[in-house]
């Protein structure tokens, strides 16, 4: 083989040395020219009719060069080469997606779940369902942009197959959670405080009562005044946190002055302004004694 290698009438016929078979694949490769560069380049050896696996198992060939050569993944995963090898050379993720890439296979391929995820939903990449299925964050999806800058995932499809919790962790406010992602205040309530709930300016009081939140609850976030309250509890119910006078005048007539009396002491009511000095309405009420 050395022979024909070094020959002038063979020496340079790459198509007829690759039919010889005392000339390996090996010989091919190693064989050098005068001043020591390569006599065959690795487009060569392929065009001689010469695969990514023999070249590279028998010819000690590099996936790179055999990527370099023009061998597609097709063929180089034909040619026992690992996912985490095809990676490594350099493809880009969206033409191993193309090529019917898995979530798992391009993860050993060396992709990150940011990578993954940057493909989008489908066509491009692949449905929530099935990222999910992945282990991957919703923080990570929350976060996937596409080259343009916008989000591939809107907070609707993200909650769609992300529970509130998850959604907390990922960085959503509950003003985030209700207003994008149509979360309701029974929703939100075993994971936000009532002043965040509150806060968000996204629920009325009945949102908040029909959650479970009482009045000192909501009269302690501060962002309702006795009247909104009014709509939503008796008289009594507001006597734990608002004075006679605060609901005989904040309420406009939601409740009479029999309901209000009833929902206080008599000392509250004598030391109010609303009716500590009215005495005919006092000796009518029959808690306040003579």
């Amino acid at each position: 083989s050395q022979d024909l290698l070094a020959s002038d009438t063979y020496g340079s016929d790459v198509n007829f040395l690759a039919n010889v078979e005392k000339v390996s694949v090996n010989d091919l490769v190693e064989v050098k020219n005068a001043d020591g560069t390569n006599k065959f380049d690795v487009g060569q050896l392929k065009e001689a009719g010469f695969g990514p696996d023999v070249l590279h198992h028998e010819g000690n060939v590099s996936l790179t060069e055999l990527k370099e050569a023009g061998f597609g993944v097709d063929e180089l995963t034909d040619a026992r080469f690992t996912y985490e090898d095809i990676g490594a050379a350099g493809f880009e993720i969206g033409h191993l997606k193309e090529l019917g890439f898995n979530i798992e296979q391009l993860g050993q391929a060396g992709f990150t779940q940011g990578e993954i995820a940057s493909l989008g939903g489908e066509p491009t990449g692949f449905p929530l369902n099935l990222l999910k299925e992945a282990g991957f964050d919703v923080g990570t999806l929350a976060n996937a942009k596409s080259i343009e800058g916008s989000l591939l995932f809107s907070p609707l499809d993200l909650a769609g197959h992300f529970d509130v919790a998850d959604l907390k962790e990922a960085g959503f406010g509950a003003g985030d959670l209700a207003g994008l992602m149509n979360f309701s205040a029974s929703d939100l309530a075993g994971h936000f405080n009532v002043a965040d709930l509150a806060g968000s300016g996204m629920f009325r009081v009945d949102d908040l009562a029909e959650a479970g939140f009482g009045v000192n609850d909501l009269a302690s976030t501060g962002y309702f005044n006795v009247g909104q309250m009014a709509e939503n509890f008796t008289a009594s119910e507001l006597a734990s946190s608002y004075s006679v006078d605060e609901i005989a005048n904040g309420t406009e007539g939601k409740f009479s002055a029999a309901e209000i009396a009833d929902a206080f002491s008599s000392q509250d009511l004598l030391a109010s302004d609303t009716y500590g000095s009215d005495v005919n309405f006092l000796a009518n009420v029959e808690k306040v004694s003579v």
